[in-house]
């Protein structure tokens, strides 16, 4: 009967995704409703809000808050306590331009910063705060900001192991540093989705590196922005 129960909540919870404040208030009600929603509550970071991004913050290993620090940003969490999960592993859709954007807000919102060392500084965290979703399962990949491509550069060559959906909209790095990235990432890969597709580009190569890097892929997907 208890396992019923849990079922049968877990099916009632899947329908408040997105619902923000209903989630939350269902993760006070008790331990088995906070470990059933706690799930959802943090599953899309489309979803979330500077205290899921303080939260996420606070998780963060010793050597990334000391990297943070060397750096002078210094974040308010609403705790100090040790987290009660590993918020990151919920986390099954990663959009790096709202997670990016958010942030870019908690540091102008906490602090008098000019404009570069803003930016900087949002780079800074955010490139920290990926590290926590590198090795999650089943993760979404969503970016659709140009100033996401920045650090591109960088995050080609980073692991995540079970990616399945890549979108990337509006806007693309380089060929070759989306190639390298495709070659690190595109194992489980079972949909890419890419913007600005531009004919004149060395398309071919593109496509050349996802039929051997990504032997999973069931969708493809350009389009012109």
């Amino acid at each position: 009967m208890p396992q019923l129960f849990t079922d049968c909540l877990n099916e009632v919870l899947e329908y408040l995704e997105g619902d923000m404040i209903t989630l939350y208030s269902c993760l006070l009600v008790n331990h088995l409703w906070c470990e059933v929603s706690v799930r959802v509550f943090w599953r899309n970071s489309w979803n979330y809000h500077d205290s899921n991004l303080r939260t996420l913050i606070a998780c963060l290993p010793t050597e990334s808050k000391e990297i943070l620090s060397k750096n002078g940003i210094i974040i308010s969490t609403s705790t100090s306590k040790p987290p009660m999960f590993n918020y990151a592993s919920f986390c099954k859709v990663l959009s790096v331009r709202h997670v990016h954007y958010k942030l870019k807000q908690i540091l102008r919102n906490q602090q008098s910063i000019s404009l570069q060392n803003l930016k900087n500084n949002t780079c800074i965290l955010a490139q920290e705060l990926f590290n926590l979703f590198f090795s999650q399962i089943e993760l979404e990949l969503d970016f659709n900001y140009n100033e996401c491509f920045k650090d591109f550069e960088k995050l080609q060559y980073a692991f995540f192991p079970k990616l399945q959906i890549l979108k990337i909209e509006f806007a693309c790095p380089k060929y070759e540093l989306l190639i390298n990235f495709l070659e690190n990432n595109g194992k489980n890969l079972r949909e890419c989705y890419l913007g600005n597709y531009n004919r004149n580009s060395d398309v071919n190569s593109l496509n050349l590196a996802i039929a051997e890097f990504c032997p999973n892929l069931k969708k493809t997907l350009y389009w012109k922005c």
